[in-house]
């Protein structure tokens, strides 16, 4: 008879202290935690905790909610769900609570489209990337990348769901966070450049204009804002940073669109238009919060009926055809205007340009 072999049992989960498994489980991601939970009832009882994953924030890096508004939501009877927030950030790779959300997005676009992150929505359209930035003199506050546009609008828009960002809805209803959005432009030194920037939040149900932010009337300050700079030739302008603070929102915006748009004005041949980088988003909890209970129905700045179109057009200057968008009772009468559309049987650079950017008629 030969002799049994015994094999040296592991470790299980009663064999350690909760404190073991602690410290464990604070060095592992989300995913590996949350197949861990399945084995036993000791790892579930510690992830249980909301203390565990507070802690878990503060190890990886991830930004926690300032304690004013930690303290004024437990007041309220409200707690920060921390496991939601680690979640998010660990599985997304963004920290909604930090300096930037967008910290993480590539500037080139060729990258950023394939970024795939679930929690945001990317799209540009006759941008390039420059590294460095071409049409300057190198100096220590001269960003290292960046968009660059031509006498062809280019413009580059990103959509961010803050709730699968990380922020939980009641924190956007209840304590309205102001959401601010920043970017760094510049013209070369020796074009005439035009440069927009806009932000605007929205609900999670409203439509989203796949190019740029735009109201049918005047912008709602409640929602955000548009800014247009020009700028002339030889105007050797330094990196600026356009700010726009959205703090006035109404009940249930869960969705910002950041979106830039530029052009050369002189309408030459090459990337002498406008740049723009380092965009930044972020939320901002003033010190003297206050507590809504009221779910005030937001204003409305554009028709709720307007439908977004399947295929996309654009004009000569990269200007959406449906710029402003039009409803589907007015879908007949639109298809009567003119437009100039990139397609097989039209040749962009057999087109003469004015001064104005129109076309120029031909002379009989």
């Amino acid at each position: 008879m030969e002799p049994s072999v015994s094999t040296p049992a592991g470790p299980t989960g009663d064999d350690w202290p909760d404190v073991v498994w602690y410290e464990v489980f604070q060095r592992c991601n989300y995913k590996t935690i949350n197949e861990a939970e399945k084995a036993c009832s000791q790892f579930t009882r510690i992830t249980d905790d909301n203390g565990f994953w507070r802690d878990h924030c503060e190890r990886d890096g991830i930004t926690l909610p300032p304690p004013h508004a930690v303290k004024l939501a437990h007041i309220k009877g409200h707690d920060f769900d921390y496991r939601y927030l680690y979640s998010c950030a660990d599985t997304g790779g963004v920290d909604p609570y930090g300096q930037n959300i967008l910290r993480n997005v590539p500037v080139n676009p060729a990258v950023a489209e394939a970024y795939g992150e679930y929690w945001m929505r990317y799209h540009a359209r006759n941008c390039t990337y420059e590294s460095p930035p071409v049409g300057y003199n190198a100096t220590p506050e001269m960003p290292t990348e960046a968009l660059a546009t031509s006498f062809i609008r280019g413009f580059r828009s990103i959509l961010v769901n803050l709730e699968k960002a990380g922020i939980e809805p009641w924190v956007l209803d209840k304590l309205r966070p102001a959401i601010v959005a920043r970017e760094r432009h510049a013209p070369r030194f020796d074009c005439s450049a035009v440069y927009n920037f806009a932000a605007q939040v929205r609900k999670e149900d409203e439509i989203y204009p796949h190019t740029l932010v735009r109201w049918l009337g005047k912008p709602d300050a409640s929602r955000g804002d548009i800014r247009e700079t020009h700028y002339p030739q030889w105007a050797k302008q330094p990196w600026k940073t356009e700010e726009i603070l959205i703090a006035d929102y109404g009940f249930g915006m869960r969705n910002v669109l950041v979106s830039s748009t530029a052009k050369d004005n002189q309408f030459w041949a090459g990337n002498y238009g406008m740049k723009f980088t380092d965009t930044e988003l972020q939320l901002v909890f003033p010190e003297k919060l206050e507590w809504n209970d009221t779910e005030d129905a937001a204003p409305v700045d554009f028709d709720e009926t307007l439908s977004e179109p399947d295929d996309y057009e654009y004009d000569a200057f990269g200007r959406h055809v449906m710029y402003n968008f039009i409803s589907d009772d007015e879908d007949d009468d639109y298809e009567d205007q003119e437009s100039v559309n990139f397609s097989d049987d039209y040749d962009a650079e057999d087109v003469d340009y004015d001064e104005d950017g129109d076309e120029e008629e031909e002379s009989e």
